[in-house]
């Protein structure tokens, strides 16, 4: 068993593909939870956390919990204003 800042962690499977998943579902259970909260990772309102969370899930959305939930935080993230505009400039 892992523990690690209060989050038990149950052992982890064998294979190197069982273990991935594994970690992506162990991982993803709170920020399922923070998302039946509230719109954004924190609550109500956009901030830091949720910057790195829609990155990744920008990069590769696999590295995501699987499932409706996330799609539309991702699809929320995605219709933010800010973020045309900083796609706008990296476009050049």
């Amino acid at each position: 068993m892992i523990r690690n800042r209060g989050l038990v962690l149950h052992h982890a499977p064998r294979s190197r593909s069982s273990r991935i998943i594994w970690l992506l579902e162990e991982l993803g259970a709170p920020i399922l939870s923070a998302l039946r909260a509230g719109p954004y990772v924190l609550g109500e309102r956009f901030s830091g956390a949720d910057l790195l969370l829609v990155s990744m899930g920008q990069f590769s959305r696999a590295m995501l919990p699987a499932g409706d939930r996330v799609d539309a935080y991702l699809a929320r993230a995605a219709a933010r204003p800010a973020l045309a505009r900083a796609l706008a400039r990296d476009a050049g």
